[in-house]
């Protein structure tokens, strides 16, 4: 065993919907810049068993209107729905860097 999984393409389509408790802590630092985490917790077996996300951000104000914001974002799933031949599992973990650019009203 060469430690290589070999790939399953699998094509299927589930929709659920999951309830969310949500967080959000913002820290103004200076008239410029400002700091903070978004995080949120859900499925809790109604749709999902747990789905789950963090997002530590940080933003610089180029002006009153605009805003440049670099996170991270962490994403987990894990759903499960049928058994035996019909068992169905969308049990992930993703992330990676967010860029963005905002404009405030």
């Amino acid at each position: 065993d060469n430690g290589m999984r070999e790939a399953i393409d699998v094509s299927d389509k589930h929709s659920w919907l999951d309830p969310l408790v949500v967080a959000r802590l913002r820290i103004l630092s200076g008239v410029k810049w400002s700091f903070g985490l978004r995080a949120d917790v859900g499925g809790f077996g109604v749709g999902s068993d747990l789905s789950w996300q963090l997002i530590p951000f940080a933003g610089y104000h180029v002006s009153g209107l605009f805003e440049l914001v670099g996170a991270f974002r962490a994403l987990g799933v894990d759903f499960r729905t049928g058994e035996g031949d019909n068992l169905f599992v969308y049990d992930t973990v993703l992330f990676g860097p967010e860029f963005g650019f905002l404009f405030h009203l």
